[in-house]
C-alpha cells in the first residue's frame, strides 16, 4: 500500500527526480575531491582517507575515495545535503562561517 500511494505516487515524482540528481551530484563532488585535491574534506576526513589509502594501488584508492563519498553524503540529513548542493552548484552561496554539512567522525566501517 505505501509503494502504491507513496513511493509511486506522480505527484512526488518530480521531488522523487530533484533528489536523485542531488544525492548524485554530492557523490561525485566529494568523490572527485577526495581523488584529486581534498578540498571539500573536513581535517577528520582528510586524516581518514589518507590514513586508509597511503601507499595502496591506484583501483584501492578510488574504491576509498567511492566509500568516502558514499559515507559523506549517507550522513547528511536532507537540509545539510540541500543546502551543500546550493552551495556546491553555485546557486546560493551564504557565507564563509556557515556550516554546510556535518563534519564529525566517519562511520565505524574500515574501509
Amino acid at each position: 500500500m505505501t509503494w502504491e500511494y507513496v513511493i509511486y505516487n506522480q505527484r512526488l515524482a518530480s521531488q522523487q527526480e530533484g533528489q536523485r540528481k542531488l544525492v548524485v551530484a554530492l557523490h561525485k563532488e566529494f568523490r572527485k575531491s577526495a581523488e584529486e585535491s581534498g578540498t571539500l574534506l573536513t581535517p577528520y576526513f582528510e586524516t581518514f582517507l589518507l590514513g586508509a589509502s597511503e601507499g595502496r594501488p591506484q583501483k584501492e584508492r578510488e574504491r576509498v575515495a567511492c566509500r568516502f563519498a558514499t559515507d559523506a553524503v549517507c550522513r547528511m540529513t536532507e537540509d545539510e545535503a540541500v543546502k551543500a548542493y546550493h552551495r556546491l552548484s553555485g546557486t546560493a552561496t551564504g557565507s564563509i562561517l556557515d556550516s554546510v554539512w556535518h563534519s564529525g567522525q566517519p562511520s565505524t566501517c574500515s574501509p
